[in-house]
Parts: structure tokens; C-alpha cells; sequence
């Protein structure tokens, strides 16, 4: 019988192949010949998935999203009422910081995505900076305690675009992913300055303030 090939399987293991060179190298390493021989592959079976470099580096982005959305789902506790609101949040939006040599890989392919798509209309740009800005929703949805409502409302591939009901929240969920963007440039390059356990603490220092901001909405 011949061979059954799991193409989407191949297609990530190339997306690895590119996150451990970006890791190691930067991401300027992240060649279409420096891509085949980490993987263990000829240039021509890269092309033949990826027949454009800027589509190998979109994919892998791609996948960095989803992992981070995997991520977020591990940090959380099973119970959300056996933790504080705050620390709710921060552990969602941990998943934004380049915390890691793994995450830091992911924001330099995130960076490099965003800036090739600044000058793309909307319609044709990736969903991963969305999915973050919905993921930022989310946490202001928490903070306010309307979490579950939004989450069963909407499954997240509609979520992503559906903005909080109120104005109030959403400038919110606007000034979050701001922060958190600033944050994450700032440890990257800054991480003299800014390391991961001063980061971890100036999230939850900002988490409380907006805390109190939506409680005063109340």
C-alpha cells in the first residue's frame, strides 16, 4: 500500500524547524534553505509546501497562535472561582510575554508577521493580532464578571470580532492591549531592565488598577 502522507503534520514539523533557527539564530536565519536542512529536508520539498517564504513565516506565526491559545487554556485553573480575578487574568495574559526562549521565538515571528501586513487591507491580513485584542476582551469580560456570559455566547472563531457590549469595557480591553504589547517589547528588548519576574508583577500591578476601574463601572 503506498504511504499516507499527513501533510498538515509536515507543515508543522516545518513551523518547528523555523521556531528552533529563530531561537538559536534570530530570525533573520529563518532562510528557506536554513529551513530545509534543520528539518532535515531539500529546498525543493520546503517550496513544495510553502512556495513563498513569506507564507512558511505566516504559517509558523499561525502557529505560534494557536499555540499561545493552548497555553492560556493550560494556565488556567479548572475552577475560576478558586482563583482571584486578578490572578485569572495575569496568567491569561502571561501568554503574551515572551517569558521564554520559546515565546521569545514566537513574538519575533508575531513582529515580523505584523509589520509585512501593515500595509495590507484588513480583509487580508491574519487573525493574530484579533485573536489577541479578543483574548484582551476576555480578561476585561472577567475583571467585570461577564466572563461566562461572552464565553458562551460566542465560540471563538466568532468571538474574535465581536467587541464587548459595553464602551467603557472595550476602551478598556483597548488600553490592555496596549500594555501588555509595550510589555512584551519592552522585555524583549530590554530584558536588563524589564525580566520575567518584574513583568509578571507589572501585569498584575496594571490588572489591579483596571480591576478597579471596572468595579467602579459597577
Amino acid at each position: 500500500m503506498p504511504k499516507i502522507v499527513d501533510h498538515q503534520q509536515r507543515r508543522e514539523q516545518l513551523a518547528e524547524a523555523v521556531f528552533r533557527l529563530v531561537v538559536r539564530e534570530g530570525l533573520a536565519s529563518a532562510s528557506v534553505r536554513n529551513v530545509a536542512a534543520e528539518a532535515g529536508w531539500s529546498s525543493g520539498s520546503v517550496r513544495y509546501y510553502f512556495p513563498r517564504h513569506d507564507e512558511l513565516k505566516a504559517f509558523a506565526a499561525e502557529v505560534a497562535s494557536r499555540r499561545i491559545a493552548h497555553d492560556v487554556v493550560n494556565r488556567l485553573p479548572t475552577d475560576p472561582s478558586q482563583c482571584a480575578p486578578v490572578e485569572f487574568a495575569a496568567r491569561c495574559m502571561e501568554s503574551l510575554l515572551p517569558l521564554d526562549q520559546k515565546r521569545r521565538a514566537e513574538y519575533k515571528l508575531w513582529v515580523d508577521l505584523v509589520q509585512r501586513e501593515s500595509g495590507l487591507p484588513a480583509e487580508e491580513r491574519s487573525l493574530l493580532w484579533a485573536g489577541q485584542r479578543s483574548l484582551c476582551r476576555d480578561v476585561i469580560a472577567h475583571l467585570i464578571g461577564t466572563g461566562s456570559a461572552r464565553l458562551a455566547s460566542h465560540s471563538m472563531p466568532e468571538r474574535i470580532h465581536v467587541p464587548l457590549p459595553s464602551p467603557d469595557a472595550e476602551q478598556l480591553a483597548h488600553h490592555l492591549h496596549i500594555f501588555i504589547d509595550g510589555l512584551a517589547s519592552q522585555m524583549m528588548f530590554l530584558p536588563h531592565e524589564v525580566n520575567a519576574e518584574l513583568a509578571r508583577t507589572t501585569l498584575r500591578d496594571f490588572l489591579a488598577l483596571l480591576r478597579g476601574e471596572t468595579s467602579s463601572q459597577n
